[in-house]
């Protein structure tokens, strides 16, 4: 019985693991985001979006943004070479992003991860990964989806 369970467990831990997708997205309402994105894109492949909406009052509020997918992993070591890919190829673009951040825009990597009941999953990144980030003004947002079979 024990050994069914364990069985199970495992098999349920290396379905999760290979249920991660890591998305970069930079975006916001301030202006400053736009002409950055009329300036400069990524070099890595990216989706660009402008949207517009009317208030009550008449005035529009503008989103601009751009995402990056940078895939869906099973294994750790392959998520960070990609992650670490990405800061190397667009540093400048993740550089200018960073002088637009605040209030209004935002930098942000995510790892999205389906997730079992009581099966320990997690994603670790190396401080040089985490330094980078942080040097680029990028925030970190790892977020698990629960999942069942």
């Amino acid at each position: 019985m024990i050994a069914k369970v364990a069985l199970r467990v495992a098999a349920r831990e290396a379905a999760a693991r290979q249920k991660r997708s890591v998305v970069y997205s930079f975006y916001g309402t301030s202006p400053k985001v736009g002409r950055l994105l009329e300036a400069t894109l990524p070099k890595s492949p990216h989706e660009r979006w402008h949207k517009g909406d009317a208030r009550p009052s008449g005035r529009k509020t503008e989103t601009w943004g751009v995402r990056v997918e940078l895939g869906d992993f099973s294994d750790t070591r392959a998520l960070v070479r990609s992650v670490d890919a990405f800061l190397r190829r667009d540093r400048e673009f993740l550089e200018r992003a960073s002088a637009c951040t605040g209030p209004r825009a935002w930098s942000d990597l995510s790892v999205l991860q389906f997730v079992y009941p009581f099966v320990p999953t997690s994603v670790a990144l190396p401080s040089g990964t985490l330094a980078t980030l942080g040097k680029l003004g990028v925030e970190l947002d790892c977020t698990g989806y629960p999942c069942e079979d």
